[in-house]
């Protein structure tokens, strides 16, 4: 706060019969001016802290709307964390029974003695029962 200047004091009057001091209309008007000094200064610091709090109570009410936001942000992230975690146990599982069928499944050397005995039996030339027993009857 700037110090408000003040006029320099005049020593009071005294009058003739005693040491009573006479009011003269000068300082009445020094302290006028002074009242209406402080009067202005206290309307201008009520001023202030009136803007004060206004400016208080709008980010106070700023950081509970942040506030509310950020935690409806933070459940909506939750909730598709714990989706993406059960996406990922489903998925496991479906890759734990794929790699199960796949041990179950035959190799290539299972493959590989499969092919040599179909080489040696030629099922091709196998005879269906149409034609055995057109062949039965053809010879009778």
């Amino acid at each position: 706060m700037a110090d408000i200047p003040q006029p320099p004091r005049q020593e009071p009057k005294k009058s003739i019969f005693g040491g009573k001091e006479e009011a003269s209309p000068n300082i009445i008007a020094d302290v006028a001016g002074q009242v209406n000094n402080l009067s202005r200064t206290v309307k201008t610091l009520e001023d202030r802290f009136s803007t004060l709090h206004k400016k208080s109570q709008v980010t106070e009410q700023n950081m509970l709307s942040n506030d509310k936001k950020i935690i409806g942000d933070i459940k909506v992230m939750t909730s598709e964390m714990m989706d993406m975690k059960a996406d990922l146990a489903d998925l496991k599982e479906k890759l734990i029974m794929l790699v199960k069928e796949l041990k179950m499944s035959a190799t290539k050397e299972d493959v590989g003695v499969i092919q040599k005995y179909l080489g040696y039996w030629e099922p091709l030339n196998f005879v269906t029962r149409n034609e055995f027993e057109k062949a039965l009857q053809s010879k009778k």
